[in-house]
């Protein structure tokens, strides 16, 4: 199908559907993307959300040893758990366990945007 204009030029009207979902998605790409958050802030969100219960010493009492035997002390252990922490943060939002911590959308984009960009250690 084709859309008229007054001066007798005919354009698809799909065209302009696609040029405005493809503009769509490079607005939404750019705000979903943008650079890498430092080593420093994924390590600042897991601090205050995740170590309460993943960590060699846990402060919950529920947790008297971490979850399914993951740590996340170091920069290492959160690179080793990486794209771990992106599935139940991110996609699943299965963590932090019934939000209590409260992690908020901001902090889940930071761990997000981290893994994304190859979870750069310190």
């Amino acid at each position: 199908m084709h859309r008229r204009h007054g001066d007798g030029r005919r354009t698809p009207r799909l065209l302009g559907t696609w040029v405005l979902f493809a503009l769509g998605a490079g607005c939404r790409e750019a705000a979903t993307s943008p650079l890498a958050p430092s080593y420093a802030e994924a390590r600042a969100v897991v601090e205050s959300h995740c170590v309460s219960c993943h960590s060699e010493h846990p402060t919950i009492p529920a947790f008297p040893i971490a979850p399914s035997g993951v740590l996340l002390d170091t920069s290492s252990q959160m690179q080793q758990y990486a794209e771990r922490i992106r599935v139940r943060t991110v996609l699943d939002r299965t963590m932090p366990l019934l939000n209590k911590t409260g992690m908020t959308e901001d902090e889940r984009s930071v761990l997000a945007r981290w893994v994304e960009h190859g979870a750069k250690g310190s």
